[in-house]
């Protein structure tokens, strides 16, 4: 649909501004919807002396302790992404530089407002965790059909949603602001950018009613994963090694238990993030009463799958719309590299009752066997109005439902040869099959 002389006024004023939308969903679904080209990046790049002030309050210091790391990081990755003239667009640009610091503070700010927050104790977790593109959103769903157990849904931690209130009082509130500002930005990106939505859904489904990864949260605190196909290696290699790690789990401990503080599971949270295996001595030291799920898959399968996932998501952030695959390729290889290599080492060091492992082909096969496993290991038990539950769920979401997207290794810049190389003892380990 084409933007006419009216929105496009309107959406720079916004931007002039600074403040006229900056809190409020036209602003964020404006920001996510256009993806447009006409200015160099340097005009709207955020200046690094400014970051300190948007970062780091000291007011925030006694219940998330220093951010000077996170400082250090975003300044990192802004500097790197500015020193490439054209390369990110107005989108891409906005976003990083207003959502993620505007609702980091204001989240803040409402934690020193209501610091008997920090004092909840959290139920048990579940934590779904391993290489990407296995299985885990299904199961993710599947585990949620305890009607005991909680996980977070997208409307309660989307940049889309956020605002400084008091969180949901039960799990699926429609009155409540965020659910409102999610469905208000999420109709404006379908009204202006279609062709981005529905090719980010295809990858990855996401709706205000639906679970999702807490990795959402983490992007406040610039664990931004999905932008290291487009910084430069030692920034995105650096960005993966994660030196402010310890700030990010603080701030997901918090966020989480401000989610029960508006109402708690009678038995234990889900959660789930692939990104969490590549910290997860940090994970345990946030979160020490969960339990691990890891998710396997055959890592050809994993990495073209997470390619394709990444461009889709980078894709509408880049001005001239191109970008190197081969730097894509590079970047998911090392990044599954890291994963499978930083589980051996956890596992190598931690009591088997504390995780459990799970093979896509099975989990595909017997996704319901699959479950009665996990809660056997964690000694609970499966009910059979929770089996009707997740037969009703696999029932009316078959694999495929909101789209497939189609991906090759070749594209990226990588061989079916070079995956089998680098990961075969994972893959035997495993048993893995594509």
């Amino acid at each position: 649909m084409p933007i006419n002389a009216v929105d496009m006024s309107q959406f720079w004023k916004s931007i002039q501004s600074q403040s006229a939308y900056r809190n409020s969903e036209v602003y964020v679904a404006q920001t996510f919807a256009f993806g447009f080209s006409g200015f160099n990046c340097c005009q709207l790049a955020l200046s690094t002396k400014l970051l300190p002030k948007l970062l780091v309050d000291e007011s925030h210091t006694k219940i998330f302790g220093s951010q000077k790391l996170t400082e250090q990081v975003a300044t990192e990755i802004i500097l790197d992404l500015a020193n490439v003239p054209g390369k990110f667009t107005v989108i891409g640009r906005m976003v990083n530089r207003f959502l993620a610091m505007n609702q980091r503070k204001s989240f803040m700010d409402f934690i020193v407002d209501n610091p008997q927050i920090a004092d909840i104790d959290l139920k048990q977790q579940l934590i779904i965790t391993g290489l990407p593109r296995t299985g885990s959103t299904l199961l993710q769903n599947l585990l949620s059909c305890d009607l005991n157990a909680r996980s977070p849904l997208y409307y309660e931690m989307s940049f889309a949603s956020y605002s400084p209130v008091k969180p949901p009082t039960k799990k699926l509130d429609s009155s409540h602001p965020w659910f409102i500002n999610f469905k208000k930005a999420r109709d404006y990106q379908l009204r202006y950018s279609p062709e981005v939505v529905q090719n980010m859904l295809a990858s990855h489904y996401n709706d205000a009613h639906t679970v999702e990864e807490e990795y959402v949260i983490m992007l406040r605190q610039f664990g931004l994963f999905i932008f290291g196909s487009i910084l430069s290696p030692e920034i995105a290699k650096r960005q993966l090694d994660c030196p402010n790690r310890e700030e990010i789990y603080k701030f997901l401990q918090l966020y989480i238990k401000m989610l029960q503080s508006g109402f708690e599971p009678n038995s234990h949270w889900i959660l789930k993030a692939p990104i969490h295996s590549l910290y997860l001595p940090t994970l345990k030291s946030f979160f020490p009463n969960s339990f691990l799920i890891f998710t396997h898959r055959h890592p050809k399968t994993v990495i073209g799958s997470l390619c394709k996932l990444l461009l889709s998501f980078v894709h509408h952030c880049l001005a001239d719309r191109v970008v190197d695959r081969r730097d894509i390729g590079n970047f998911c290889l090392l990044y599954c590299k890291m994963v499978v290599s930083s589980i051996k080492d956890y596992k190598s060091k931690s009591n088997q009752m504390q995780y459990i492992d799970i093979n896509y082909v099975e989990l595909m096969k017997n996704p319901i066997s699959i479950v009665e496993r996990i809660y056997s290991k964690i000694g609970l038990v499966i009910t059979e109005d929770i089996k009707l539950k997740m037969k009703d769920y696999l029932m009316h979401n078959p694999q495929g439902k909101h789209g497939r997207h189609k991906y090759c290794l070749d594209e990226y810049g990588l061989s079916d040869d070079t995956v089998e190389e680098e990961f075969r003892d994972y893959i035997n380990e495993y048993g893995l099959q594509t």
